[in-house]
């Protein structure tokens, strides 16, 4: 047996262990021994951290590991962010954990993804830590602390010291500085893309309302400026005064433009979040999504459209026509999938469109599984009759020897109306009779399933879900 595997079970059991006996002092040890070798691989020591989560709630000892651990690794983002998302978990309401992610929160050589996911779990679990509080006040309050990091703390800090008086004097104080670096700016003769990152952060911890925000970022869209810097000005406006007609007036004259698709997607979204419903920002969407040559583009403007107008038929339409077509990617149809989801329920077209999809289609790599769960979700009582027509004739064992994935989704689909129909439904939607005038018994039913020119249903191992669900549709029917 090799070190890895050896390791590895070391892992699953100390994992089972705590699991039957929380905390137990020998599962802690296993892990703090295999967390601490220089050789163990990196999926393997992320199996590790993640086990702590488990099994380490709450113990002191497993928390220390951990903290002395990302103290020594922080540098190695993928293992630190996964420390710190476990001690987000085991570690709620610890001071040393709480100490630690302050102290790496400030720290130059932290990587940006690990530095948000800090500022995140600190915002979570930080709530109310008097202590924490006072840190990040002093630290916001010190003239030498670089510009990223007090908008960093200031963010904490409006999360954790929720009507805390000195949180409420020093974000106020803090928000004055930002309002008047936005003054001065007024007077300079340009303004490049580099101002973008200063707008986005600035403005997270403005309060809504705050008049003289509100009027210098007004003037500054007067200024000639570039479409990006335009786009963060108005999405900040938008922000701290909801419909402001000066933002949107600025998103709507750059949609007028010929932008880059990712400039353009990123400024319809804005106008569509700030002004919902809002037609221009729809247009631009929908032309992104049936245009564009890129899957990252269309996936974007498919989800922003959910967001801002949730009843789009025209939306639903676009993606059953992506379905439709053979050289639709595995990526892109993914999404569409879990677009349709969110927004097919009770839609025909979108039913029978995954339902000919299923029957249509051999490619054992499509997504038959992706379909078959969606299907579940979206289709209706009405519409079952209809897909078990469908679908039944492809639960033989030729097509489950042939297509596995297509035996299986077809099979579930099936499972999912033999539970919502009542027992003469689902028989009449299968043999396409009119529903029986008198109820059937379980002697019968079989030589029913069994008449000529119908599928024999076999009970083999993948076909044992559909003959399960007909029993239990019987069951209840004759109770």
């Amino acid at each position: 047996m090799s070190d890895d595997v050896a390791d590895w079970l070391c892992c699953l059991v100390a994992e089972a262990l705590g699991k039957i006996d929380a905390g137990n002092s020998r599962a802690i040890t296993t892990l703090k021994t295999l967390l601490g070798r220089d050789n163990l691989e990196n999926w393997l020591r992320v199996r590790v951290i993640f086990t702590w989560r488990t099994i380490g709630v709450g113990n002191q000892d497993a928390i220390d590991t951990l903290i002395q651990f990302l103290k020594q690794n922080y540098l190695s983002p993928t293992i630190a962010l996964n420390v710190v998302d476990v001690l987000s978990t085991i570690g709620v309401g610890n001071q040393e954990v709480l100490d630690t992610l302050i102290q790496l929160l400030g720290q130059s050589d932290v990587d940006l993804f690990l530095r948000d996911l800090i500022g995140d779990v600190l915002g979570e679990i930080g709530v109310g830590n008097e202590k924490a509080i006072n840190a990040l006040v002093q630290i916001l309050q010190c003239d030498k602390t670089e510009h990223l990091f007090q908008f960093l703390f200031a963010q904490v800090l409006s999360k954790i010291g929720v009507g805390n008086k000195k949180t409420i004097d020093a974000l106020a104080q803090f928000n004055e500085n930002v309002i008047a670096v936005f003054v001065k700016l007024l007077n300079q003769d340009t303004l490049n893309d580099d101002f973008c990152f200063f707008v986005k952060e600035a403005l997270k911890t403005i309060d809504v309302g705050n008049r003289k925000a509100i009027v210098t970022l007004e003037e500054l869209l007067l200024k000639s400026l570039s479409d990006e810097l335009c786009a963060c000005i108005a999405k900040g406006l938008g922000k701290i005064d909801v419909r402001n007609s000066k933002a949107i007036t600025a998103l709507e004259e750059l949609l007028s433009k010929s932008l880059p698709d990712k400039l353009c997607t990123y400024v319809a979204e804005i106008l569509g979040t700030i002004d919902e419903g809002n037609s221009k920002a729809i247009v631009a969407l929908e032309k992104l999504l049936s245009k564009s040559l890129f899957d990252e583009i269309r996936v974007r403007s498919a989800y922003v459209l959910i967001q801002i107008e949730t009843k789009n038929q025209a939306l639903t339409t676009t993606l059953i026509r992506f379905i439709k077509q053979e050289n639709t990617t595995d990526y892109f149809l993914v999404h569409v999938l879990h677009l349709l989801e969110k927004i097919g329920l009770g839609n025909e077209e979108a039913i029978f469109c995954i339902v000919n999809f299923l029957v249509e289609r051999e490619n054992p790599n499509n997504y038959f599984l992706d379909m078959a769960n969606v299907l579940k979700k979206i289709i209706t009582k009405q519409t079952m009759p209809s897909v078990i027509e469908k679908l039944k004739n492809h639960t033989t064992t030729e097509v489950y020897e042939s297509n596995l994935k297509k035996s299986k989704s077809c099979h579930e689909i099936l499972w999912k109306c033999a539970q919502t129909l009542s027992y003469p439904e689902f028989h009449a939607a299968w043999h396409q009779t009119h529903l029986p005038t008198s109820p059937f018994s379980p002697q019968t039913l079989h030589q029913q399933l069994n008449r000529p020119n119908t599928i024999i249903l076999d009970i083999t191992t993948e076909q044992e879900n559909l003959v399960t669900a007909i029993w239990s549709a019987i069951d209840r029917f004759t109770e």
